[in-house]
């Protein structure tokens, strides 16, 4: 996707991790009813911090692998923010919650739990949620209401 990659940095990371509110991102304004948590987190390279022209990942966690059971385990030790320093790429990481149909999981809705029938399309709410983060994140225009 981002054609040949530097080598991954294996030192200090250049870049910061960055918590996010992703309230404002559930179309209700409250992410805990579309089963996602307030926090998002975000690995911003240092170059792209200050303008640079950088790729962008979305980095979804698995089952069982969101903020509240593991912490920033899988934010700081899936690779990806290595990789990320040294390519100029951003590595978007949005968050789950354990839910009352996803109980102990904190899965994203890829089974429909949360009984809404576009749940695997665009128009799905995690989904449409993730997308304005994206666009959020590209500086892109948002889709019209």
């Amino acid at each position: 996707m981002f054609g040949p990659l530097k080598p991954k940095n294996d030192g200090t990371l250049n870049g910061s991790v960055l918590p996010f509110n992703q309230n404002e991102f559930a179309s209700s304004g409250v992410a805990a009813n579309i089963s996602m948590a307030d926090n998002g987190y975000i690995f911003v390279p240092k170059n792209c911090a200050t303008g640079g022209t950088c790729g962008l990942i979305l980095a979804l966690h698995g089952c069982n692998q969101h903020y509240g059971a593991i912490g920033q385990a899988f934010i700081n030790d899936s690779g990806m923010n290595q990789w990320a320093d040294t390519n100029d790429i951003v590595v978007l990481y949005p968050q789950t919650i354990a839910s009352s149909n996803n109980q102990w999981s904190g899965c994203w809705d890829w089974w429909g739990y949360l009984n809404d029938p576009d749940y695997a399309q665009k128009s799905g709410p995690q989904m449409k949620s993730l997308y304005k983060m994206v666009l959020r994140v590209s500086g892109l225009p948002g889709p019209p209401n």
